[in-house]
């Protein structure tokens, strides 16, 4: 194998690392994430939504 084979294979290999290692580090963050904080990063905000009916719900009634 060339020198220039092998710094190419040495790239490859190291971009081919960080992007599983930045794939996993974002898997990890989402699944150690609360619920509120995983919809919101989904852009999901019915939670929000619901909340903010049933508060509206309960200052009319009290």
């Amino acid at each position: 194998m060339s020198l220039s084979g092998a710094c190419f294979l040495i790239a490859l290999l190291t971009g081919l690392f960080f992007f599983a290692g930045v794939f996993a580090i974002s898997k990890i963050r989402k699944a150690a994430a609360s619920p509120e904080e995983r919809g919101a990063a989904e852009g999901d905000l019915r939670h929000f939504h619901i909340r903010s009916i049933e508060d509206e719900f309960l200052r009319e009634e009290f």
